[in-house]
């Protein structure tokens, strides 16, 4: 009875989740022809600074309170200074940012000031998480998505209404996460000096926070790494939108990896038979969501997205990668299973160190496409990792030959890719 109640909040969660996601990538394509790409490079930009800022301070606490064993009350005591802390920090991080680049015109302030609401949404997730009510949150994240589209489309229709919706759309979204988290706004909150250590110290991990850090570096550090190597706003806002896509179908294995890492933990389904039903599914599903992001991406910047310009290089050497990904996830999955989750870290922090070393120099010389490379590199070295373990511990019986089968698919893929590169070359 538990474990089929488990099975349809993971569902639920799920559905809503890429509700949201869906709803979010229609909101960045109606921003993208409102405001422009640049204006949009700001919007994005901004979010990967407040994630680095968060990750980088909150010593690992969105992963370490999950594991908080005293009661809820004494939970949102605790949390609600944070929580204030954090309003103040995104209210001013927005006018810092237009004061830093000097640009001093509304409409980006209140596209920033939405920038805003969402990284503040999203920093609130573990408190969900915690209580078991996931799905909700997602729920939650569907309907702000979707209020941010339904602004964009009537802003669309009509403009000169632009001054009165951007506004209102800020406060609505900041009063509709205050309903839905109220118990984590009390009247301490605003008592910033009773933070106390001694209340907090049980909260910070620092094995969890560098697992953190390097989750940051898969997910946001190219956004961030391109404007500090040059590389322009318009840019950063092409990348950024074709990456929301790839993030979308990226996310598809880790859901799929929520859903069975439970019966498996609990020994109702055994890896070894598990591995070899699935396997091939998993590549072929890989293989299918490659074809689907390089056929889809290019037809809606032509259809709906023009002004975007040519990001035909970016989509073709991402488009690997969530191949490569889907193997790697199924890799991975069998090391949290098996109790190997330092090995796992570890090898997530080579590759997000070889994925930094990357951007560093590929960057400077092709912009957003070698931040595109340097992406599909570092998955490639995160999958020869886990399989390097698996192989060394003959976790789930998994053999070499399974490997080159899956090595065969990748590289007939990216010699596919290269030649579709090259023949688009040979045109221009």
């Amino acid at each position: 009875m538990k474990s089929s109640f488990w099975f349809r909040q993971s569902l639920y969660s799920s559905v809503f989740q890429y509700l949201a996601l869906v709803l979010n990538f229609i909101f960045y394509t109606f921003a993208i022809s409102v405001f422009g790409a640049e204006v949009y490079g700001h919007f994005s930009y901004l979010i990967a600074v407040h994630q680095v800022l968060f990750v980088c301070a909150s010593l690992g606490m969105p992963v370490a309170l999950l594991k908080f064993s005293g009661p809820q009350e004494s939970l949102e005591n605790i949390l609600s200074p944070v929580v204030t802390i954090l309003v103040v920090f995104l209210g001013l991080s927005s006018w810092v940012y237009v004061l830093v680049y000097k640009l001093f015109f509304m409409d980006l302030i209140w596209l920033l000031s939405i920038a805003s609401m969402t990284s503040l949404m999203a920093f609130l997730q573990p408190y969900w998480q915690w209580k078991n009510e996931f799905p909700k949150y997602n729920f939650y994240q569907s309907i702000l998505a979707a209020l941010k589209v339904l602004a964009m489309l009537t802003i669309s229709v009509h403009s000169g209404l632009k001054e009165w919706i951007l506004p209102f759309l800020v406060v609505g979204m900041f009063l509709f996460i205050v309903v839905v988290s109220r118990r984590l706004w009390r009247w301490r909150g605003f008592l910033i000096w009773t933070l106390k250590w001694r209340d907090y110290k049980g909260l910070f991990d620092k094995s969890l926070w560098v697992s953190q850090l390097s989750l940051f570096v898969y997910t946001k550090v190219d956004v961030l790494m391109l404007p500090l190597l040059g590389v322009g706003m318009l840019a950063v806002g092409q990348y950024a939108y074709v990456y929301s896509f790839f993030s979308a179908l990226l996310l598809v294995p880790s859901v799929v990896q929520n859903v069975l890492l439970r019966p498996m933990l609990n020994q109702k389904l055994q890896g070894n038979l598990f591995f070899k039903k699935v396997y091939v599914a998993y590549g072929v599903l890989g293989f299918l969501f490659t074809f689907t992001f390089l056929l889809l991406m290019p037809m809606v910047i032509h259809w709906v997205l023009p002004q975007l310009g040519n990001v035909f290089y970016v989509t073709t050497l991402l488009a690997p990668s969530l191949m490569v990904v889907f193997v790697a996830n199924l890799f991975g999955m069998a090391l949290l299973v098996e109790k190997k989750e330092s090995l796992r870290a570890s090898v997530h922090w080579k590759t997000a160190f070889l994925n930094i070393v990357l951007n560093t120099f590929f960057i400077p010389i092709w912009g957003i496409e070698g931040a595109a490379l340097a992406t599909t590199i570092s998955y490639f070295f995160l999958l020869l990792g886990f399989w390097k373990i698996v192989t060394q511990y003959r976790i789930w019986n998994i053999d070499r030959q399974n490997f080159r089968v899956s090595m065969l698919m990748i590289s007939c893929f990216i010699v596919l890719c290269s030649c579709t590169v090259f023949w688009q070359m040979k045109i221009q």
